[in-house]
């Protein structure tokens, strides 16, 4: 997916993978007609802190811990602050999904180079090996026999990582193993946020 020239992106990816299901001649129309979202500057510590208000209660529902470390989050990113949101979401969505009995959830934000990173961790069994290079694949679902107790089409990752692009991020399964699983989101950094924002 292409950045115009404006910093904005067509906006059928955000419509398409929307959490309310769409019709592919809605998606068609928004194309038409030419509708766009706009990335724009925000203070990443900002968006998180909206996202963890509502992570905590979602986790507090299934009976999980949510602990947010905002820690380097004081940066300037370029992006879609609905869209972010939406890709923070999903995430956690998955998190909670695939967590373990009274587990947890953990983002955090760290700058590695020019890169913010954040981080959404869960505890519980981890994706098979075999899978890591297929987990972003539209319609797939790791380990079949664990997938059919959860709902789902095996589109949550998928809409994740396509709208992280869309919005000029990138995002990685990073680590999953017996005890944990790590997906992280990269923005380029824009500039550090003022000391009073």
């Amino acid at each position: 997916m292409q950045h115009d020239v404006d910093g904005c992106v067509p906006v059928e990816v955000i419509a398409y993978f929307n959490g309310a299901p769409m019709k592919m001649q809605d998606v068609i129309t928004c194309h038409q007609v030419g509708a766009y979202i706009t990335c724009k500057s925000l203070i990443l510590r900002d968006v998180l802190e909206a996202f963890s208000e509502d992570a905590s209660i979602l986790c507090e529902q299934a009976g999980l811990e949510f602990v947010c470390n905002l820690g380097q989050s004081e940066f300037v990113v370029r992006a879609n602050q609905d869209a972010l949101v939406t890709v923070l979401h999903n995430l956690l969505s998955n998190a909670i999904k695939y967590n373990c009995l009274d587990g947890s959830s953990f983002c955090c934000c760290d700058r590695e180079g020019e890169w913010a990173i954040v981080r959404l961790i869960n505890t519980g069994k981890g994706i098979p090996a075999e899978d890591h290079a297929k987990i972003f694949d539209r319609f797939y679902r790791a380990d079949r026999a664990r997938s059919r107790a959860v709902d789902g089409f095996g589109l949550g990752l998928n809409i994740a990582q396509e709208m992280t692009r869309a919005i000029g991020g990138a995002s990685t399964l990073e680590r999953s193993d017996d005890t944990s699983t790590i997906f992280s989101i990269a923005f380029l950094i824009v500039e550090k946020a003022p000391a009073n924002a």
